[in-house]
């Protein structure tokens, strides 16, 4: 039986730190979904940082597609696997900081506008073979010839909602939970940004009268001005991690086991973190935001908010307004900058006839 979704978040495909720029740990995951999902699912959410689109570089280092060539390649490479392994129906990209320039300039070649004031952002890319006209250059620049096996590819910014025959699910990278971007903690002053750019960090209450295309209108220059590939904030953090950084020769470490492993994971402690307080905000504002479809049926049904962002991977359970039940889903991350010897990432899956989703913890 298919599961009725699988979702990743921070593959961060290009970045030289990425556990999934490597084939081995391709076709592991690829096998270690395949086995959690049955060989199929209805669908693949990719929950933001797909590909590492904010790396300073040469503007000129790119192909002829407008890519970077290592992350076409890298790509390609992750969806030839997954695609070789496991039937998927439906592939969901929700965008992240670090792959929201390659939104951007998705948006601009699809001819969807960025600041979509009561318009649901929610973009249909390929249908039965069909694409959108402004997708075709993205499709086969970071899929490729797999895409052929998908039957509908979706872009969805900055939220992706499913209901009907589910709960009620909410995908969001995190980004905007963020408190370099909320601006409400008055400890942490993000001075370089607007020493940098000349722009100001946004100020936003969160306890205050928002919507969620409010706060897309606030952080948006936020976003862009410290996310994009070549922006100055950017480039200068990226030095100072590059010196931090211990040298080594090789990035990415693999055991000799051909098997990959994976285990279901609750991690409620590291989820209590600036994503985890600031997701019970983040619920409420989703309730009541009436350019977002809210919850519905009785009262005590649980919701969902799956995030990303911080790479953790875990459970945090809360009770929203109106006394909702919700649980939050860290749907972890692929990344390996810490130079452990053996990589663990993060697989959410959603089993058919399964009360719930289980993050698996996955070493490659």
């Amino acid at each position: 039986m298919a599961s009725h979704f699988v979702a990743l978040s921070d593959l961060h495909l290009g970045y030289d730190n990425s556990v999934l720029n490597d084939s081995v740990a391709q076709v592991h995951l690829a096998i270690t979904i395949a086995e959690l999902c049955n060989g199929a699912t209805d669908r693949l959410i990719l929950n933001g940082d797909t590909f590492e689109g904010c790396v300073p570089r040469d503007p000129g280092a790119t192909d002829a597609s407008g890519f970077n060539p290592f992350m076409h390649i890298c790509a390609q490479g992750f969806f030839n696997a997954l695609l070789s392994h496991i039937a998927i129906k439906e592939l969901i990209f929700v965008w992240g900081n670090h792959d929201y320039s390659l939104w951007k300039k998705l948006a601009h070649s699809c001819g969807v506008s960025m600041f979509t004031g009561h318009t649901k952002n929610d973009v249909l890319l390929q249908r039965s073979g069909s694409d959108h006209p402004g997708a075709t250059t993205f499709l086969d620049a970071l899929i490729g010839p797999q895409r052929d096996k998908l039957t509908t590819i979706r872009s969805a910014y900055p939220n992706y909602i499913l209901g009907h025959d589910y709960p009620y699910l909410a995908f969001h990278h995190g980004h905007f939970l963020d408190n370099l971007v909320l601006g409400q903690d008055p400890e942490i002053e993000y001075v370089g940004l607007s020493a940098l750019t000349g722009i100001g960090r946004p100020k936003v209450n969160v306890n205050g009268d928002e919507t969620v295309w409010s706060l897309y209108d606030k952080t948006e220059a936020f976003v862009a001005a410290t996310w994009e590939p070549n922006s100055r904030a950017r480039t200068l953090e990226w030095a100072m991690m590059r010196r931090m950084q211990p040298k080594t020769t090789q990035c990415f470490y693999y055991p000799s086991s051909p098997a990959p492993s994976s285990q279901p994971v609750d991690l409620v402690e590291p989820f209590n973190n600036t994503l985890g307080k600031n997701a019970l905000w983040y619920a409420n504002l989703l309730m009541v935001d009436d350019t977002t479809p809210a919850p519905i049926g009785p009262i005590d049904s649980p919701a969902y908010l799956f995030l990303g962002h911080d790479h953790l991977g875990g459970f945090k359970d809360f009770t929203a307004m109106d006394n909702r039940p919700w649980r939050a889903v860290n749907t972890g991350g692929w990344t390996n900058d810490g130079g452990e010897p053996h990589v663990h990432g993060h697989a959410t899956v959603w089993p058919e006839n399964a009360n719930g989703p289980l993050v698996h913890c996955v070493r490659v």
